[in-house]
């Protein structure tokens, strides 16, 4: 295989781990970005950061050839339908590999040689594909603690990145903040399985409205836009009256929201590792909401009882 920095070299998941043993033998630094089947603008972002760093190694999942759409373990009849001759009910796995059913999408790859990122790892959830992450199935998970998103949706999230971490064996992890429930529970992992992986948040990317760039935001209907707006828009006024107290940064919040018409599913503030709020300290503000059938969550780091006019530097 020919490599070349910034070409955005296709690896096999069973080939990068060896990539990544020579990089470190020559004195390189591994990034790696974990990503879906599309890219936004904060993606952008995570790439750059990743390129400024060191070797920038993208992981990008796979998609099916017909549809478009992910190539997962939740919609397995989905992606493989019932051959005309159907095979022995438990086949070697050898027989349940299918080369040709996944693919990454021409535009993704054009977007990370523009990016001039360094190596590209496909992978898919599914079992019976050459790039699985569980040829046999998930059959064992990381599950977190029980927090303010879907325990389920964490559990496989993370049980994903923590899998491509190990196949990989990057120095650094780059996510962004916008999730900042799914990137603590990251980093705790990482912590208690004695990984030697950092994790590098990056800040989140907004749109010039202030809504968190997100994939969802193309889907919310065009009546319920200004709507979204508020969640920036409360966490802005919530951090504002930081030296007030969390009972103050609270209530402000929910009085944007509720001038806006919005029925957030949550609106916590929390400490920095999602215990209670401090009296005095970082914590973070978080908020969730659906429009029209579409779910959006946004965060902002909040310094309670202090107040951005009183850290140090600003006065």
């Amino acid at each position: 295989m020919s490599f070349a920095f910034g070409q955005a070299t296709l690896f096999h998941l069973a080939d990068i781990a060896r990539f990544s043993r020579v990089m470190r033998t020559t004195g390189k630094s591994l990034q790696l970005v974990v990503l879906g089947a599309d890219i936004h603008a904060g993606h952008r972002v995570l790439l750059r950061t990743a390129k400024q760093r060191g070797v920038a190694v993208v992981a990008v999942e796979l998609v099916d050839e017909v549809g478009g759409h992910a190539v997962t373990s939740q919609n397995p009849e989905q992606h493989n339908p019932a051959p005309q001759n159907p095979a022995p009910q438990n086949p070697a796995p050898q027989q349940a590999v299918h080369d040709k059913t996944a693919e990454l999408r021409p535009e993704i790859m054009e977007i990370l040689r523009e990016a001039e990122v360094d190596a590209v790892v496909p992978y898919t959830r599914a079992p019976g594909y050459t790039e699985s992450l569980w040829p046999q199935g998930l059959r064992t998970q990381i599950t977190p603690p029980d927090g303010l998103e879907d325990s389920a949706e964490l559990a496989q999230a993370l049980t994903t990145h923590l899998s491509l971490l190990h196949a990989v064996a990057p120095e650094t992890i780059i996510a962004g903040e916008k999730d900042y429930e799914f990137l603590l529970r990251l980093q705790q992992a990482i912590t208690d399985l004695h990984l030697d992986v950092k994790v590098q948040g990056v800040p989140t990317v907004r749109m010039p409205d202030g809504l968190a760039m997100s994939l969802r935001n193309t889907a919310i209907p065009a009546t319920d836009r200004e709507k979204a707006l508020a969640l920036s828009a409360a966490l802005t006024a919530g951090a504002h009256v930081a030296e007030r107290g969390a009972e103050a940064v609270l209530s402000t919040a929910a009085d944007v929201l509720r001038a806006a018409g919005v029925q957030p599913d949550y609106l916590e503030l929390r400490a920095r590792d999602f215990g209670p709020a401090p009296e005095e300290g970082d914590a973070r503000l978080l908020v969730a909401a659906t429009f029209g059938g579409v779910r959006l969550v946004d965060n902002v780091g909040v310094p309670v009882g202090i107040g951005f006019r009183n850290l140090d530097g600003d006065n």
